[in-house]
C-alpha cells in the first residue's frame, strides 16, 4: 500500500513465456483495502473485487498474510482470496497459448510498490479417474413426464454404448433413455474397467415408479467376465409411495423401507423427485448409500470383481407393469481422493529442497533408507538425524518375563507405511518371520508419531528382532 497507484501483479505464462493469466493487486493509500483485478484482453485491467485482501501497513512489518491460489483447467481459471472465490469461471483470453504453466511472474509497477512472497506452490490436483459417463435427458422439475424427441427402443437395438434387451415401452431422448412400463433391461459396457482393490464409485440420479409391491426397478453391476458382482432393487408400496430396498444374497434381501422420494406413478408428473443412489466398492466387499444416508456396509459381492465392467438397469414385475424409471448422470469413478499434490513418502521427500532419490536410496550415507527416514522422522540430508528409535524393557507377563518392543509410526492415516516386526533366533542359519509376537496396544499422544508396543516372551537363548516399515 502506498501514495498512488501502487500495482504489484503475478503473471501466469506457458513454456514459450506467453502470459496467459494476469492478475493485479493494488492500492490508493496507505493501509487501504486492495484492489484485486485481472487483464482481460478487449477490455483491459477489470476490477474483481474490493476488500478482500488484508490492511498491511505501509512497510509490511503487521505480519498480516494473505493466500492467493489460482486453480487452472483446459479452458480457463478461479482465483481465490484468502479461500473466497472472487473470480468465479474465467475463460482464458487466448486458449491456444493456455498449453501448461512454464513460469510465474511477479512485478511491481510503481516505485514504491512491494509485497512479500512465501510458500509458492505449483501442485496438480487429486482427481478421480472416470471410467464410465453418461448423461440421460431427465426432465427438470415440473415439466410433463414426456422424454423431448423421443424415439422407441425395440429389443436388440444400441443407444450409443447401450445395449437394449428388453424394451417395453422404452424410448431414447438424444442418448439417453427412460423406461415408462417394464420390463426392460438396458446394458452398458464400459470403455475402461474401473478396478475395485484402488477403490470404485457408482452413482446415478434417478425418478422411479413405484406402483405395487412387485413391481421393481433395478441396478447389477457386473465384473470383467460379464457375472453380477452387486445386485440392487427398490419397489412400492402403492401410487406415490417411497419403495423399499433390496439387495442380493442368494436371495433378495431387505435393506430398509421409506428411503427413496415418492413419484406420482402414472406419468412422473407430481414432484419429479430424483433420488441419487451411490455404491462404494472395495476389494472384498461394497456400502450402498441413498440421498446422503449410508444403508448398508461391508456387503460381500455376488461374484468377486477385479474390475466393474459393465453396468446394467432393469425393470421386472410383468409386461406393462408399472416399474419404470428415468435415469440421470451415471457415473463410475475411482474412489475419490481428497487434497492437491502428492501425499505419504512423495510429499515428504518433495520437501527438503533437494532430490534426495527414491525410497531404498540412502541419501545422506547414514545406513537408513530414506523410506525408514520418513518412517522415524529423520532427515534424510543429515547423517546425524535418523529419527526416533524403538525402545525396550522387561514386562511380566503370566508370570513369565517377556521383552516389549515400542517401536514409533507415523499418526497420520495417509501415511501410506505398513509397521510390523520380524523375530529370528540365529542370524547364521536362521530364517526372519513376522510372527512370535503380540501387539499389546497404541499410544497415541497427539503429534506426528503414535508408538505401538509389542511383546516377545524370552524363553529362547538368543533372540533377534527388527523392524519392517514397508509401503502400501
Amino acid at each position: 500500500a502506498g501514495s498512488g497507484v501502487l500495482q504489484n501483479s503475478i503473471i501466469l505464462r506457458n513454456t514459450d513465456n506467453v502470459n496467459f493469466v494476469s492478475l493485479q493487486y493494488n492500492a490508493s493509500q496507505p493501509g487501504s483495502e486492495a484492489t484485486l483485478r485481472v487483464y482481460v484482453a478487449e477490455s483491459g485491467w477489470v476490477t474483481l473485487t474490493n476488500a478482500v485482501l488484508s490492511l498491511p501497513e505501509s512497510d509490511l512489518a503487521s505480519g498480516v498474510l494473505d493466500t492467493i491460489k489460482i486453480v487452472l483447467d483446459a479452458t480457463g481459471f478461479r482465483e481465490f482470496a484468502n479461500e473466497a472465490d472472487v473470480s468465479g469461471f474465467l475463460a482464458y483470453n487466448t486458449p491456444a497459448n493456455a498449453t501448461a504453466l512454464g513460469s510465474i511472474f511477479f512485478v511491481g509497477l510503481h516505485n514504491g510498490s512491494s509485497l512479500w512472497y512465501d510458500n509458492v506452490l505449483v501442485a496438480v490436483p487429486k482427481v478421480n479417474k472416470t471410467h464410465f459417463l453418461a448423461g440421460f435427458d431427465v426432465p427438470d422439475s415440473g415439466g410433463s413426464g414426456t422424454l423431448t424427441n423421443a424415439a422407441q427402443l425395440n429389443a436388440g437395438t444400441q443407444a450409443g454404448s447401450w445395449t437394449v434387451a428388453d424394451a417395453q415401452e422404452s424410448y431414447l431422448s438424444g442418448t439417453a433413455a427412460g423406461f415408462d412400463q417394464g420390463p426392460y433391461s438396458f446394458t452398458a459396457q464400459m470403455a475402461s474397467g474401473a478396478p475395485v482393490a484402488d477403490g470404485a464409485v457408482f452413482t446415478v440420479d434417478m425418478r422411479s415408479r413405484r406402483d405395487g409391491s412387485g413391481k421393481y426397478n433395478g441396478i447389477r453391476l457386473k465384473n470383467e467376465n460379464g457375472a453380477n458382482s452387486v445386485s440392487l432393487r427398490w419397489s412400492g408400496t402403492a401410487d406415490g409411495v417411497s419403495g423399499k430396498l433390496d439387495y442380493w444374497t442368494g436371495a433378495w434381501t431387505f435393506i430398509t423401507n421409506g428411503i427413496f422420494l415418492p413419484n406420482q406413478a402414472a406419468a412422473f408428473t407430481e414432484g419429479l423427485a430424483t433420488d441419487q443412489l451411490v455404491v462404494r466398492m472395495g476389494a472384498t466387499g461394497y456400502d450402498v448409500e441413498v440421498n446422503g444416508v449410508v444403508l448398508l456396509t461391508g456387503a460381500s459381492y455376488q461374484n468377486v470383481p477385479t474390475t466393474i465392467n459393465s453396468v446394467q438397469f432393469f425393470g421386472d414385475g410383468g409386461t406393462n407393469s408399472l416399474a419404470g424409471a428415468w435415469y440421470d448422470t451415471v457415473t463410475v469413478q475411482s474412489a475419490l481422493q481428497e487434497g492437491w499434490g502428492p501425499t505419504g513418502f512423495a510429499a515428504w521427500a518433495d520437501g527438503w529442497g533437494v532430490n534426495i532419490g527414491a525410497e531404498p536410496a540412502d541419501a545422506d550415507h547414514d545406513g537408513l533408507s530414506n523410506l525408514y527416514e520418513y518412517g522415524l522422522g529423520g532427515d534424510p540430508t543429515n547423517p546425524a538425524d535418523r529419527g526416533l528409535s524403538p525402545e525396550f524393557s522387561l514386562l511380566e507377563v503370566g508370570g513369565s518375563n517377556w521383552l516389549a518392543y515400542i517401536h514409533p509410526q507415523l499418526a497420520d492415516p495417509n501415511r501410506g507405511l505398513d509397521y510390523h516386526l520380524e523375530l529370528n533366533t540365529n542370524l547364521l542359519l536362521g530364517v526372519w518371520a513376522n510372527g512370535g509376537y503380540l501387539v499389546l496396544g497404541t499410544n497415541s499422544p497427539g503429534g506426528a508419531f503414535d508408538y505401538v508396543t509389542n511383546a516377545t516372551p524370552t524363553v529362547e537363548n538368543h533372540k533377534y528382532i527388527r523392524l519392517i516399515i514397508q509401503s502400501r
